[in-house]
């Protein structure tokens, strides 16, 4: 595989960091900080992806790594607003492109008919995550021994299945995704704590699914945290996702917030967070 990128550089956080950041209560970027932005090329023989590449320019050795899972649209400007975020905590994140060929489905029918070939195609899932995940490992910025999978929605399956898989990850942190899996017992593969952060009413893992999912990690002796939201429902980190909370999906201020600290948290635990 081959990895070209063409940059630009941030100088201080971009509108959309800064409106994350303000959401959020983090702290702000050094005023001489250079977040860089790469519109990256991977590719296969056969196959052309656009990820997005993102890191802190200042940092001068090797980094800690995040590889993200979009969500069912693909890389764009909620996936790069939170790679930026990660990178200003000293992250080198490749949001993973799963569709290729720079597809990118607008949201609704055309991206679930989109996800769908993979939610039926598990094998094809995660054969797509693991060449994001190689092509991060072998980025000359990366310590190939300090990769999270993070994910999104659909991306929070695809680093489960790539967890499933067997990737060398140093954990796995799953924000609101599809839960299930026709191959269960592959999670004797995960190698890496699990964290999962769940709305209690998200139509997509009901408390069936839910079982099931903890039933999996449990009999694999997975080390696994699962923080259920009350009131919460599916893509409550999005705030495009909306307000009504009558329909499946809406933005929750609170949980979002709480997920990024647990979070935050988790990596602080895996001993991530720290910059060079």
């Amino acid at each position: 595989m081959n990895f070209n990128s063409t940059k630009a550089i941030i100088a201080g956080p971009s509108i959309l960091v800064m409106a994350f950041t303000f959401m959020m209560g983090l702290c702000t970027l050094p005023a001489n900080a250079e977040i860089v932005v790469e519109s990256g090329n991977y590719k296969t023989t056969e196959h052309q992806f656009k990820g997005q590449l993102v890191y802190d320019n200042a940092q001068q050795n090797k980094s800690p790594a995040i590889l993200l899972g979009p969500t069912w649209t693909g890389p764009g400007d909620y996936t790069l607003g939170r790679a930026q975020q990660l990178a200003r905590m000293g992250f080198v994140v490749l949001v993973a492109d799963i569709y290729g060929e720079g597809f990118q489905p607008q949201r609704g029918k055309e991206s679930a008919a989109a996800m769908d070939i993979y939610m039926k195609n598990r094998p094809l899932l995660r054969e797509r995550m693991q060449l994001a995940y190689q092509t991060l490992k072998s980025h000359p910025r990366v310590d190939a021994k300090k990769i999270v999978a993070l994910g999104y929605c659909f991306g929070g399956t695809g680093v489960l299945e790539l967890a499933r898989d067997g990737a060398a990850l140093a954990g796995v942190v799953v924000f609101h995704g599809i839960l299930d899996t026709p191959h269960p017992e592959d999670a004797k593969n995960i190698k890496s704590p699990v964290i999962v952060f769940n709305g209690a009413d998200d139509p997509n893992s009901l408390a069936d699914a839910v079982v099931a999912f903890e039933q999996e990690m449990r009999q694999a002796k997975v080390d696994l945290q699962f923080i259920n939201y009350s009131g919460t429902k599916h893509a409550f980190t999005d705030p495009s996702s909306g307000s009504d909370t009558s329909k499946g999906s809406f933005y929750h201020p609170l949980s979002d917030s709480r997920s990024w600290s647990g979070m935050v948290s988790f990596l602080t635990e895996l001993k991530l967070t720290a910059k060079n």
